[in-house]
């Protein structure tokens, strides 16, 4: 066999090996990998998928022409440029939408972080009460909350002090797990006056199999201890596609999600998963003293619920 046509012979070899790994890759994306979290995003996808894929046809059509005898390598770029694509939107949009708390976590990085508890590790009980028992574990800046209760409560962990009514704070935790079923929630406390008054930014069901995020101002309906509790809604949200769903820039989000409240004196900020989800002021400066919780939703309802929280930190400025 001369040289030319040896070198043909790789050359066609070598296209066709290209052309099968492109092929297999694009195959891999559109069966394995699992649908975009985000509504919108899904939603614009949608609206520009048939005229990306004809851009990519007339793409493909137009290199074939110029490779002639090397159409694979052809439909194998143009399926590499629709992978590309494909990857680069979802990328943008998370740096979009992420925008805000990394701002935020670039700003509050050269602060001090709180130290949480005076030792590395230990443990905590509360008197039990007709509320139920509760515990609290940790070891560094990982926290377990158990509640046995045979009644809808919520209990609160360790208080931390977040600096006077005018500081700037950030109280921040990512929900590693819960036990208990969907009644149990894991949340944030902030402006705490006591164990019975205070405010709540959790995740929750919206009884229809979304999740969605929602903080409530939570005061007693009197001075006895079993008088019950009502709470104001300061805001929710619609759904949020990003929570409990896997995706290839945030695989951890399927099973687990990030809270963080941003304070500045009675303006507040609220984010899940990086992701800005309401901002208000609220009225009143209320206290900054802050704590995790472990509640359960529903009245009357015995509970072995725990609520697992890692990489807590709290920084103040002011």
């Amino acid at each position: 066999m001369s040289d030319t046509a040896s070198g043909k012979a790789r050359a066609r070899a070598a296209t066709a090996t290209l052309s099968a790994l492109f092929a297999l890759i694009f195959l891999a994306e559109l069966l394995v990998l699992p649908p975009i979290a985000n509504e919108q995003l899904a939603s614009a996808v949608e609206v520009l998928r048939k005229p990306v894929a004809s851009l990519a046809a007339a793409a493909v059509v137009l290199a074939a022409a110029f490779w002639q005898r090397r159409w694979p390598l052809a439909v194998a770029l143009g399926l590499l440029a629709v992978m590309v694509g494909a990857a680069i939107a979802p990328g943008v949009y998370y740096m979009v939408t992420t925008n805000e708390a990394r701002a935020l976590l670039s700003q509050t990085s050269p602060w001090q972080p709180t130290e949480l508890t005076s030792s590395a590790t230990g443990e905590a009980h509360n008197n039990p009460d007709a509320l139920g028992r509760a515990s609290i574990t940790w070891a560094g800046n990982d926290f377990a909350l158990a509640l046995r209760s045979l009644t809808g409560t919520t209990q609160q962990g360790l208080y931390w002090n977040a600096g006077g009514p005018n500081s700037h704070y950030v109280f921040r935790a990512r929900i590693d797990d819960h036990h208990g079923g969907t009644v149990v929630t894991c949340p944030l406390l902030f402006g705490i006056v006591d164990n019975r008054t205070y405010d709540t930014f959790r995740l929750q069901s919206d009884g229809r199999g979304h999740t969605i995020a929602t903080a409530y101002e939570i005061r007693p309906n009197g001075a006895a201890l079993l008088g019950g509790f009502h709470g104001y809604t300061l805001d929710s949200t619609d759904p949020l596609p990003y929570v409990g769903t896997w995706n290839i820039l945030t695989p951890s989000e399927r099973t687990q999600s990030t809270l963080m409240i941003d304070a500045v004196g009675d303006r507040y900020r609220f984010f899940v998963n990086n992701r800005l989800v309401f901002s208000r002021v609220i009225p009143g400066h209320p206290t900054h003293m802050v704590a995790l919780g472990v509640t359960v939703l529903a009245n009357d309802y015995p509970s072995e619920a725990i609520c697992s929280y890692r990489d807590v930190t709290l920084k103040i400025h002011g």
